[in-house]
C-alpha cells in the first residue's frame, strides 16, 4: 500500500490532512473529500490495498527502570542517567560526493544493513518517486556503490518497508516482509551472504504474518535477530519474534510485559545495555508514542518511568549505533506536537547508559531533514551510523550520509629518551573521520613512513622532531608533533610467550636489558589494569581481548628504558552445526554447515560423516549411498590446540512412508502338541527389514515366518510380539494372542495323555466298566442281606440256643404281618 508508507504530494497538502488520511486509513474511516484533494495535487492514497480494522489496546504496564553501568563484560550494577555529562562531538558527512560509481536512485523505505562478514553495506528495494516498489540490490564498500541486481540468480520481489538485519548466529543478513506490488503485504524470509540471495521461506515451520515496517534488529547480546511491531492486516502489530539462524520463534506468549503494538518505531542494537532499544512509533488508534523500551535476555523493560527527559513523540526516525562510549543517536523522522500534527524532526538525541540527552547543539553539518530513510552501522570508529535516502520535504532523496566522530587520533612515539641502537616505536589509533584515512610520519632524521604503526632506529644520539599527520577521504586533517631524545645507555626488549592464546592459558613475560648500570628495577603493565615488579612474571588474563603490555626498566643511575609487547587472548572455541535437509534419501546431497565462535585462528575442521566419509572444510556436502541413521560429528581445533565438538543425527530413508508391521498366527487355538505358524509382513521405512519374535513363553525367534510349539502343561493365552526394524533405525511393533490347552495324563494301564490316538477314549471306557461292576456287586450284597432277614424260624424252634418269638405274638404286638 504505497500511500500508507508515505502518501505522495504531501508537500502540497496540509500536513494535518495527511495525518488525518493515514489515521483514517488505519482506522477504516477515510475523509470523503481526501481522494479528490490528493488527486488535484498529484497524489494517490491507494485505498484498495488494505485497511486496519481492529484497534489495538492501550499500552501495557511497565516494570521498574533498568539502568546499568558499563564494563567489559556487558551490563552490571545499577545507575541512572548518562555515564558522564560529556557528549560526543558528532558530525555528518555526505559520502555521495566522494563515492565512485553511480549510486541507487532516490527512494524511501529501503531495507539497509551492514554485512560484517563481507565488509559492505547492503541496500535493497524501497519505493521510488513514481510510487513503484523497487527490487534492486546494491552494496557500498570503501567509497564505491555496486549494483548487483543483474548478476543475481535469485532476488526478493520488489518491496518497501521491509526489515533487514545482521544475524550473528548464522553470520548472514536476514530480510523479512515489506509492502509489495499493488499494496500486497509480504511475509517471505530471505538471507543474503557472499553476494547472493536465498529464499528460505519454504524451509520454515512458522513465520510472522505478512507485514511491513517492522523493527527488525540485531540482538548481539542474545546472538539473534529481534522482530517487534510493524503493520499487518489486523492493524498495528504488537508481537515479539526472534530469528536465530534457521527459523522464527514467537516469544510473545512467554512475555509478562511488552510495548504496545506500533509501526514506524525506531530500534537499534544497544551494545551498552546488552539488548535491543525501541523508541516511539505510531498505532492505528492515532497514538504517537514517546516511550523507551529495552529487550534484554528475553524480557521487555519499560525504561520510560525513570527518564527525566525524552525526545518526545517520534515516528519514522533513525536510531543509529555510534558504538562504544558514544551510545545510540536518534535523528530525523517526524515529531508530533501536542496538536497531533507531525513535522520533520530537527533535533538529535543521544541514548547512553539509561538516559536521553538532547545533543542537537553538539552535532554539526547536519544534512536535510527526512524520514523513512534506510539506515545501517559501519564499524569505522567502533560504529558509525549511515543513512540513505528517505523523504525530505516533497521529494525522495538519494544521498548517503555518515554520522561519525570528527577525525582524531591517539598517537604516541617512544620510548624517549631511548638508548642508541634501540628501536623507537611509533603508533597511531585513528578515531572518527571518513575512511580511508592516510597517515604520514616525519621521523625527524629525513625518514618518512606511511605505516600507521611501526618502529625506527636512529643512527646517532640527538633530539629529533617527529610529526604525525592523518587525512581522511573528505580532506579533514589531524596533526600532532613529538620529540624523541636518543642517548647512549639502556636498551630494553620485552617478550610475551605465547603472544596469542585462548582464555585460561597463562602468559609468561621476559626481557633483555642492554647497557645501563645494574641492578635494574622492573615495572610491568599488563594492559588489563594489573601490574608486576617481577623480572619475569607470569600473568593470567581474565577476559578475551588484545592487550598492549608495557615494561619500564630503571638502572641504579636513574637511566630508564621501555619496551612493549602485544598479547591476544581469545575466548575458547565453540561450534554448532546444522544439516540441510535434516533427513534425506539415498543419493540426495546434504549440506552440513558450521559456525565457530572464539578460539585462536586458524581453525581446523574434522568432519566424520557417519558412513566412513570425512571432510576438512568449514562446510561439507555429502550424499549417502544407502539408507541408515548416521551420526555426523564435527571437531574444530584452534591454533593452540583447544577443541570443541558438535554432532547431529541424519536419517536417510528410501521411502517417505513410515514403517508399518502386520502379524498373524495359524491356528489361533491349540494344545501343547500343536505347531503354531507365525507370519509377519512389513511396509514403508527402508528395506531390508529385521523380524524378531517374542513368543510369550520366554523364547524368541528371528525371521519373517517362524513355527513354535508351546510345551508347558497348562491352559493359558500367550502374548506374542513381533518387533521389526530397518537399516535407518526405524522400529515398529505389533502383538497378538494364541490360546493353548493342556491334555490329561496317561492311566496306569497304558494309553496316551493326549486327546488323540484313542487314548482318551480307552481310558474313559475302562473307568466306566469298573464303576458298573462295583455297582452290581453292591446291589447283590444288599439283596442277600434282605433275603436272609426275611427267612425267620417258626414258633418254638431254636436257633443258636435262643428261642425265636412266635409270629402271632409279633403281630399282636403291632409288628407288620
Amino acid at each position: 500500500m504505497r500511500s500508507v508508507l508515505r502518501p505522495r504530494g504531501h508537500g502540497l497538502v496540509p500536513r494535518w490532512l495527511l495525518v488525518s488520511a493515514v489515521v483514517g486509513i488505519l482506522c477504516g474511516a477515510l475523509p470523503s473529500a481526501l481522494p479528490q484533494l490528493l488527486s488535484e495535487n498529484g497524489g494517490s492514497v491507494g485505498l484498495s490495498a488494505f485497511t486496519f480494522v481492529h484497534p489495538v489496546g492501550s499500552e501495557r504496564g511497565g516494570s521498574p527502570v533498568l539502568a546499568a553501568t558499563h564494563n567489559e563484560d556487558g551490563v552490571s550494577g545499577a545507575k541512572g542517567g548518562l555515564a558522564g555529562t560529556a557528549l560526543p562531538a558528532l558530525t555528518w558527512s555526505n559520502l555521495s560526493s566522494v563515492a565512485s560509481g553511480t549510486g541507487p536512485s532516490p527512494r524511501e523505505g529501503a531495507a539497509m544493513a551492514y554485512d560484517p562478514k563481507d565488509g559492505y553495506v547492503v541496500l535493497f528495494g524501497g519505493s521510488g518517486p513514481s510510487g513503484a516498489e523497487l527490487g534492486d540490490t546494491w552494496t557500498y564498500q570503501n567509497g564505491t556503490w555496486s549494483n548487483l541486481t543483474a548478476t543475481l540468480s535469485a532476488s526478493p520481489a520488489p518491496r518497501s518497508g521491509a526489515g533487514m538485519s545482521w544475524d550473528p548466529s548464522s553470520t548472514r543478513l536476514v530480510l523479512f516482509g515489506g509492502l509489495g506490488a499493488s499494496g500486497s503485504l509480504l511475509n517471505d524470509t530471505w538471507v543474503f551472504s557472499g553476494g547472493s540471495w536465498t529464499n528460505v521461506t519454504s524451509r520454515l515451520l512458522r513465520s510472522p504474518p505478512p507485514m511491513y515496517t517492522p523493527s527488525l534488529t540485531t540482538d548481539s547480546a542474545d546472538g539473534a535477530v529481534l522482530l517487534f511491531g510493524g503493520a499487518w492486516a489486523n492493524g498495528a502489530f504488537g508481537q515479539t519474534w526472534e530469528w536465530r539462524g534457521s527459523g522464527w520463534t514467537n516469544l510473545t506468549g512467554s512475555l509478562t510485559v511488552a510495548p504496545a503494538a506500533r509501526l514506524w518505531a525506531a530500534s537499534a542494537d544497544d551494545l551498552w545495555d546488552g539488548g535491543v532499544l525501541v523508541f516511539g512509533g505510531y498505532n492505528d488508534n492515532a497514538t504517537y508514542f514517546s516511550d523507551t523500551w529495552l529487550f534484554h535476555a528475553g524480557t521487555w523493560t519499560n525504561l520510560t518511568p525513570g527518564l527525566s527527559v525524552s525526545p518526545g513523540r517520534l515516528i519514522e526516525s533513525s536510531l543509529l549505533d555510534e558504538g562504544g562510549e558514544q551510545g545510540l543517536v536518534l535523528a530525523f523522522g517526524s515529531s508530533v506536537s501536542g496538536g497531533g500534527v507531525p513535522s520533520e524532526n530537527p533535533s538529535t538525541w543521544v541514548w547512553r547508559s539509561g538516559g536521553w540527552v538532547n545533543a542537537s547543539t553538539t552535532v554539526s553539518n547536519a544534512p536535510a531533514l527526512r524520514d523513512l530513510a534506510g539506515q545501517a552501522t559501519i564499524p569505522y570508529g567502533g560504529g558509525d551510523g549511515v543513512v540513505f535516502g528517505g523523504v525530505g520535504g516533497t521529494a525522495d532523496l538519494s544521498d548517503l550520509e555518515l554520522l561519525h566522530l570528527p577525525l582524531d587520533a591517539n598517537a604516541s612515539v617512544g620510548p624517549s629518551p631511548v638508548p642508541l641502537g634501540t628501536a623507537v616505536r611509533f603508533n597511531a589509533q585513528i578515531v572518527g573521520g571518513v575512511p580511508p584515512v592516510a597517515v604520514r610520519w616525519g621521523l625527524g632524521d629525513g625518514t618518512v613512513s606511511t605505516t600507521q604503526n611501526g618502529t625506527h632506529t636512529y643512527a646517532s644520539p640527538g633530539t629529533y622532531a617527529v610529526a604525525f599527520l592523518a587525512t581522511d577521504s573528505l580532506g579533514a586533517a589531524f596533526l600532532e608533533n613529538f620529540s624523541v631524545r636518543v642517548v647512549s645507555g639502556l636498551a630494553v626488549t620485552a617478550t610475551a610467550s605465547p603472544g596469542a592464546m585462548d582464555l585460561g592459558m597463562p602468559t609468561s613475560f621476559s626481557s633483555t636489558v642492554l647497557g645501563g648500570s645494574p641492578p635494574f628495577s622492573y615495572v610491568w603493565d599488563f594492559g588489563d589494569g594489573n601490574s608486576s615488579t617481577a623480572t619475569s612474571p607470569t600473568h593470567d588474563y581474565g577476559r578475551a581481548g588484545v592487550f598492549t603490555v608495557h615494561l619500564s626498566v630503571t638502572d641504579t643511575l636513574g637511566m630508564s628504558g621501555s619496551a612493549w609487547a602485544n598479547v591476544t587472548v581469545a575466548s575458547l572455541p565453540t561450534v554448532t552445526i546444522a544439516a540441510n535437509p535434516s533427513s534425506a534419501s539415498p543419493g540426495q546431497s546434504v549440506q552440513f554447515s558450521s559456525s565457530v565462535l572464539g578460539g585462536t585462528r586458524p581453525i581446523t575442521f574434522s568432519w566424520a560423516l557417519g558412513d566412513g566419509s570425512v571432510a576438512t572444510s568449514p562446510d561439507a556436502t555429502h550424499a549417502y549411498a544407502a539408507p541408515g541413521r548416521f551420526t555426523v560429528a564435527l571437531e574444530v581445533t584452534d591454533a593452540l590446540g583447544r577443541s570443541s565438538n558438535a554432532s547431529v543425527i541424519l536419517s536417510v530413508t528410501s521411502t517417505g512412508s513410515p514403517l508399518k508391521v502386520v502379524a498373524a498366527a495359524l491356528p489361533t487355538q491349540g494344545n501343547t502338541s500343536t505347531s503354531f505358524v507365525f507370519n509377519g509382513t512389513a511396509s514403508g521405512g527402508s528395506p531390508p527389514y529385521t523380524f524378531v519374535w517374542s513368543l510369550g513363553d520366554g523364547s524368541a525367534a528371528v525371521g519373517r515366518q517362524v513355527t513354535h510349539t508351546f510345551a508347558r502343561g497348562r491352559t493359558a493365552p500367550y502374548n506374542v510380539t513381533l518387533n521389526v526394524t530397518d537399516p535407518a533405525g526405524d522400529r515398529s511393533e505389533v502383538s497378538l494372542q494364541v490360546l493353548v490347552s493342556s491334555v490329561p495324563t496317561t492311566s496306569p494301564g497304558g494309553g496316551s495323555s493326549q486327546h488323540g490316538g484313542g487314548g482318551w477314549l480307552t481310558t474313559t471306557v475302562t473307568e466306566v466298566m469298573l464303576a458298573a461292576v462295583g455297582v452290581l456287586v453292591a446291589v447283590a450284597a444288599a439283596t442277600l442281606i434282605l433275603s436272609r432277614r426275611r427267612k425267620r424260624p417258626r414258633k418254638g424252634s431254636k436257633e443258636g440256643g435262643r428261642s425265636l418269638p412266635d409270629p402271632s405274638e409279633e403281630s399282636a404286638a403291632g409288628a407288620p404281618p
